[in-house]
């Protein structure tokens, strides 16, 4: 077959689909007769159609070919059936549209209800969309990012989609690149790919994973591609590597390119029973905050907390999270009163987890926040002690009310052991104002029992660091303002690089220390009094 040119045509232009338009040399009338009655003729040309297809317009949506002989259309074939495609792509790199990478912002939106319901950072949505304010216009588009990326040595887009579960066609289109060729220290927004635009009453928005990704009842079986093993297929599946392993009579976790596998469906699996997906409901008339409680069978205290609300006053139209009811939960108790004095204590409820091959108390631990000595009490359980497959325990869940502010520039003062590290837990991402200049950073909470061993998120928010104190790093505390989850907390830190770390990326050689009220040096255990008076200042309560 001898091809004269090729060229893509959108067909509409509201949607990102293609024709590969083919055009064959003039002196080829006998094969386009044929392509009307010969069904092997039209399954070559389709065949070489996805082959250009793969090798030039990989990740563009094209639903049709079009055969032209002498300025003439003679067939039309259509493409991208469910085989096809996947022969067209590989796993990694199959076709999302692109418009499913945008958040069309609804009536009553506000960015700390999207980070809510997408499972991100306010900061992050705000860094992917170049917003300098928080308020947004019904029908903006937004692009929610999962992650903000720094490109660093062996990254692809390939790669980086498989890592974060989503399509390379995505982040292409999220981050406006003509190519797939990226280059060392380039910062790539990871974009959620939206299953759709959310109703104006109650929703669950899901994020949806690229098609090859998304584990579904129907689609049980998988086929192993290079990079695989039992671990990355579970965590895919949301299912166990015992699960996988038991349901395949598998006697090694050994696989091979090309096997294929059996996923167990989820109920099939040892999962932790946990919801992390919050529904959205619109404020009509008549509505109040107990009435909506009463309504989804949650409570006044908790709508407020999900929704950051200073007042009870709602308006109509106005959208909120209802925080998803767990049915494993407990009866709260009472846990501690309150820093500021009020009726409303820290209460404490809990989800269950069963131990799955692998887990120890300290990686358990890091998963969920909570600290390592909190989780061994809350189990009635020593450092001696072993955990078993099968085993279910309790994992703590805190719940600290939100406590009042002097103004809208100060944080709460939580205290840091009955308090502040269960809303700054470990492996929580926040937002750092700096309380003098207003210059803001990200940080990471990555270990530490006494305060908040933090570090810098990547290389430029160490470098912003930097600048903040004067060009250098140093011990001197600062008052700072920690955001985290929609609530601004006072606190102090100093930005000395010193012991372990866990980023390795981010141009930074060790961690710092964030203080909270009542938090303790891990030298000597005691309160250090100038962390202790800049965290005044971040509250209000202090004058400089």
């Amino acid at each position: 077959m001898n091809i004269q040119r090729y060229e893509l045509h959108k067909l509409n232009k509201d949607q990102d689909e293609y024709a590969l338009v083919i055009h064959l040399d003039d002196h080829l009338t006998e094969f386009a007769n044929e392509l009307g009655t010969i069904p092997r003729s039209k399954e070559n040309l389709r065949r070489t159609a996805l082959q250009l297809i793969k090798g030039k317009y990989l990740g563009i949506k094209v639903t049709v070919v079009k055969v032209m002989v002498g300025g003439m259309l003679v067939s039309s074939l259509p493409l991208l059936t469910n085989t096809q495609t996947a022969s067209a792509q590989t796993p990694t790199t199959q076709s999302a549209q692109n418009s499913l990478i945008y958040y069309h912002v609804s009536q009553g939106d506000t960015l700390w209800m999207i980070s809510r319901t997408f499972n991100t950072t306010v900061d992050n949505i705000k860094r992917g969309n170049n917003l300098k304010s928080d308020t947004l216009q019904p029908n903006q588009r937004l692009i929610i990012p999962k992650a903000i990326h720094t490109v660093k040595t062996g990254d692809y887009l390939s790669v980086l989609a498989k890592d974060y579960m989503t399509a390379v066609s995505a982040i292409r289109e999220a981050n406006n690149l003509t190519s797939d060729n990226v280059r060392l220290g380039q910062t790539l927004i990871i974009p959620v790919i939206i299953s759709g635009k959310p109703s104006t009453d109650t929703v669950q928005p899901t994020p949806q994973l690229a098609p090859d990704m998304q584990p579904t009842a129907q689609n049980s079986q998988y086929t192993v591609v290079s990079g695989d093993s039992l671990s990355v297929i579970a965590k895919r599946f949301s299912t166990t590597v015992d699960a996988i392993r038991n349901t395949n009579n598998l006697t090694s976790d050994v696989i091979r390119v090309g096997q294929t596998l059996t996923i167990p469906s989820n109920n099939e699996t040892s999962a932790p029973k946990i919801q992390i997906i919050d529904s959205v409901y619109t404020v009509v008339s008549g509505d109040s905050l107990s009435v909506i409680a009463k309504k989804f069978g949650t409570t006044v205290d908790a709508l407020r907390t999900a929704n950051n609300l200073n007042t009870d006053v709602l308006q109509i139209g106005q959208r909120l999270v209802i925080p998803t009811v767990n049915t494993n939960l407990t009866t709260p108790k009472q846990t501690a009163p309150a820093q500021d004095g009020s009726t409303e204590p820290v209460t404490v409820s809990y989800i269950e987890h069963t131990i799955r091959s692998g887990d120890n108390i300290w990686n358990l631990s890091n998963q969920y926040g909570v600290p390592y000595n909190d989780l061994l009490r809350h189990n009635n359980m020593t450092t001696q002690s072993t955990l078993r497959i099968g085993q279910v325990i309790q994992i703590p869940q805190y719940n600290v009310p939100v406590r009042p502010v002097v103004s809208a520039k100060h944080g709460e003062v939580l205290d840091w052991w009955t308090e502040a590290r269960y809303v700054f837990s470990t492996g929580k991402v926040a937002t750092i104002t700096d309380f003098q200049t207003g210059k803001q950073f990200q940080v990471k909470h990555t270990m530490g029992g006494n305060h908040a061993d933090s570090e810098p998120l990547m290389a430029r928010d160490a470098q912003i660091m930097k600048e903040i104190w004067g060009g250098g790093y140093s011990w001197t505390p600062r008052a700072i303002i920690v955001e985290v989850d929609g609530r601004k907390l006072a606190a102090a830190m100093h930005s000395m690089p010193h012991g372990d770390q866990v980023i390795h990326d981010n141009n930074y050689n060790g961690h710092f220390c964030i203080h909270f009220l009542n938090s303790q040096r891990h030298s000597d255990g005691k309160i250090q009094e100038s962390m202790q008076r800049q965290i005044e200042l971040a509250a209000g309560r202090a004058v400089r």
